[in-house]
């Protein structure tokens, strides 16, 4: 991949600029309270993105001058870039890692995710063992969160319930969106192996309010009965002044 020419963050935001609609900057910016909003809609930063990569811009020169606070639109934009080129597993991880330092919120750690969502399919085990060491506590939450989000959207088959519940339980979840992404993906194991999540939930380490809140999650699903809805809730935890 020729990657000779190289884009300017100013450059981008002109680019996208010309597209921005106040109303749906407005509109949006409800939605993504942590994000500096551009108002420019989705599709058309993804015709942004592929035009990018159509005319071989240099994706690593542009993520090294984006910062945590660049406009969302911008780091969603080079997000979608990475998503869609075609590059080797290797290349594509480094590019990955090096997009972590743009990891800043909710809404750009679950689209990236999204995004990704193809390339995993494809590479299951190899990106499975690239997250591995995302989850540990160490690393920045919302690095945490997109390891946690990954699991979700690709990794809550039987196979891999059992590693993650023992991750899960180790978790420091203090921060809100890690311990909200750590309930969310037990919700989504439980709709896909209500007996293996059960078992869990019964002697979880989980904390109280990842715990509750991994329950609350699941009764908020469409696929669960009501008699199964009924069941759950009996497995809330109750704290000791209560």
């Amino acid at each position: 991949m020729n990657t000779n020419k190289t884009i300017s963050t100013k450059e981008l935001e002109q680019i996208l600029c010309v597209h921005k609609e106040e109303k749906y900057k407005e509109f949006t910016s409800k939605i993504c309270k942590d994000d500096i909003i551009l108002g420019v809609k989705v599709p058309t930063v993804k015709k942004t993105a592929l035009s990018l990569l159509k005319q071989n811009y240099d994706l690593v020169s542009l993520i090294n001058q984006l910062e945590d606070n660049s406009y969302f639109e911008t780091r969603y934009c080079l997000a979608v870039a990475i998503s869609k080129a075609d590059l080797s597993f290797e290349d594509k991880i480094k590019l990955i890692r090096q997009f972590f330092k743009l990891l800043n919120s909710w809404t750009i750690v679950d689209g990236f995710c999204t995004l990704l969502k193809p390339f995993i399919k494809n590479n299951k085990k190899e990106f499975f063992d690239f997250i591995k060491p995302l989850f540990d506590n160490e690393n920045p939450p919302f690095v945490r969160r997109f390891a946690i989000v990954c699991a979700n959207n690709c990794y809550c088959s039987f196979e891999y319930m059992n590693y993650l519940f023992g991750v899960f339980d180790k978790a420091d979840d203090s921060h809100y969106y890690v311990h909200m992404a750590i309930a969310w993906c037990i919700a989504s194991m439980y709709c896909t192996d209500k007996d293996t999540t059960i078992e869990y939930l019964k002697k979880d380490n989980l904390s109280i309010k990842t715990h509750n809140k991994a329950i609350a999650k699941i009764t908020e699903s469409r696929i669960p009965s009501s008699e199964d809805k009924s069941f759950i809730k009996t497995l809330k935890k109750r704290s000791l002044n209560q």
